[in-house]
């Protein structure tokens, strides 16, 4: 037996399952046979009340207690009634306190919530049925041309269909071949350049530590990983040096890869490239990319982090190797302090603006005012650093070669774009060196490297959260993850609104142009 408690006027019901009568079953041992419930031998329950079944369904709402049940003759066959709150309180259920005519409230059994017959469920059956045949035949249908002009779109999707289906099967057949890049020149010579920049860098790294290693130490030396992706997709070399007596950490690497790009980083690309625009959605894309990074994080806090990128981008016809539809170069350096020393920033930016200048007196000033939005970190409202040069998707048609009166009426060929690269790639050691070797071992407190740490985390944030780069290179399959986060530090702090920075200190006077980049030069 099933008891159903009405819960509203519009039958809401909570159904009282065996399951649950019987873990109530010390409360309801009294529960005559009669289906109907007597109120000697239970003093939780109400007494049975005889009530009119055209008051059963009536149920208004009450907040006050239900008034007693007045006695009725035991003899008399009632309908089941009981006062709802001791319901409640002997089966432990809460229940909107609804409570009919004298304070009691009925449950009806099912075949009194209005249920129709089973020859009027059949009859209803029937009137539905016929009305959808009438309706979809075409000889009495209103809808008939309309029936005949969706079956008629419906055979031209299926054709559509059917040669989607062929261009997948074509397009999975062709990512299973071989690939193998055509080596342009430009590519060929960017790889060059690129390989013995990292040379140059590493050695120029490892005769700073060799020169201010305390006797006695054995001076550190990046350690050289070369690697090679899956599937015949490129190689790389990796060079990492840890604890020495300025570097904490950092990286070099160098990566030459080619493959299929995902159809999620084609969408990315195509908004910048009009060479992308008639690549199909969906479909990858051949690609060769190489391109150097590097990250160098010092051990004393008032020595800056400081970080360099120069990459060359070649996409292809999928149909068509040898036709490339899309070349682009990208890059830069800034730097990254934890106290500011001006005479640092103003040194890094001149470096970089003598370099620019050499190519055109417009590229420094876009160039940084690129560089000081791109590394804005936006859930923090401030910039990662202090800045220096950064520039995506360059070739000769970007409009900021026309800037310069250099290119005014002829934009610059790919080869000069490429000794542009070269010229900004080579003042990487001018800029940065001279200040690691003022800063390296300046006297620093407690305070100071829990400010260090507190900025890495920031520096962190904006790597894994902002940072194209390293979102491409963790889409991209077969990437390399130790090498994409080798720019990240070994320790950072993250502190739930910490005190710092103090009001008037230095760390305060850093936030300031963080928050409000400035002009260095």
């Amino acid at each position: 037996m099933s008891i159903r408690i009405a819960r509203s006027s519009c039958f809401a019901r909570r159904v009282l399952t065996p399951s649950v009568l019987r873990s109530s079953l010390p409360s309801l041992r009294n529960i005559s046979q009669s289906s109907r419930i007597s109120a000697s031998p239970l003093s939780s329950l109400s007494s049975t009340l005889r009530t009119p079944p055209s008051q059963e369904r009536r149920i208004h709402n009450s907040t006050s207690s239900p008034p007693p049940s007045p006695p009725v003759d035991p003899s008399t066959p009632t309908r089941t009634a009981i006062h709802a709150a001791q319901v409640e309180e002997a089966l432990g259920i809460k229940t909107p306190t609804n409570y009919g005519p004298k304070g009691v409230q009925y449950y009806p059994q099912a075949h009194e919530m209005g249920k129709p017959s089973w020859r009027m469920r059949y009859l209803i059956y029937g009137l539905f049925a016929g009305g959808i045949l009438f309706i979809i035949s075409p000889s009495h249908s209103p809808f008939k041309d309309h029936v005949a002009i969706s079956m008629h779109s419906g055979i031209e999707e299926s054709a559509d269909l059917v040669a989607w289906e062929k261009r997948r099967a074509t397009i999975a057949e062709r990512e299973k071949a071989p690939f193998e890049v055509p080596s342009s020149s430009m590519y060929n010579e960017m790889v060059d350049y690129i390989r013995s920049l990292q040379l140059s860098i590493t050695q120029g790294i490892e005769e700073l530590e060799a020169e201010v290693a305390p006797r006695g130490v054995t001076p550190v030396k990046f350690l050289q990983d070369s690697w090679e992706r899956a599937n015949n997709g490129g190689s790389g070399t990796s060079c990492v040096i840890q604890g020495g007596t300025v570097m904490e950490k950092g990286g070099v690497n160098v990566s030459v890869v080619h493959g299929r790009l995902p159809p999620r980083a084609v969408a990315q690309m195509r908004a910048d490239h009009a060479g992308l625009e008639h690549v199909e959605a969906g479909e990858s894309l051949p690609y060769a990319a190489c391109g150097i990074s590097l990250v160098l994080h010092a051990n004393n806090p008032m020595a800056p982090t400081c970080h360099m990128n120069y990459r060359y981008f070649e996409t292809y016809d999928p149909d068509d190797l040898t036709k490339p539809i899309a070349t682009w170069f990208g890059g830069g350096s800034d730097l990254t302090p934890n106290y500011l020393f001006d005479e640092d920033a103003k040194h890094f930016h001149q470096t970089y603006k003598d370099a620019c200048d050499q190519h055109g007196e417009a590229y420094y000033p876009e160039l940084k005012e690129w560089c000081d939005k791109y590394f804005y970190i936006p859930h923090r409202e401030e910039e990662r650093g202090i800045g220096g040069v950064f520039f995506d998707d360059l070739d000769p048609n970007s409009a900021i070669h026309r800037k310069s009166e250099k290119f005014k009426d002829v934009g610059p060929s790919p080869a000069d774009i490429l000794a542009f690269v070269k010229t900004l790639g080579d003042s990487f050691l001018p800029a940065y060196l001279p200040i690691l070797r003022k800063r390296y071992n300046l006297p620093y407190t407690e305070e100071h490297k829990r400010w260090q740490q507190i900025r890495r985390g920031r520096y962190v944030e904006f790597n894994l959260v902002n940072d194209r780069g390293t979102k491409f290179g963790l889409m991209t399959p077969g990437a390399r993850v130790e090498s994409i986060l080798m720019t990240l530090p070994t320790t950072a702090r993250w502190e739930y609104y910490s005190d710092m920075p103090a009001k008037d200190s230095e760390e305060e006077r850093l936030m300031k142009v963080l928050r409000k980049p400035i002009a260095w030069l």
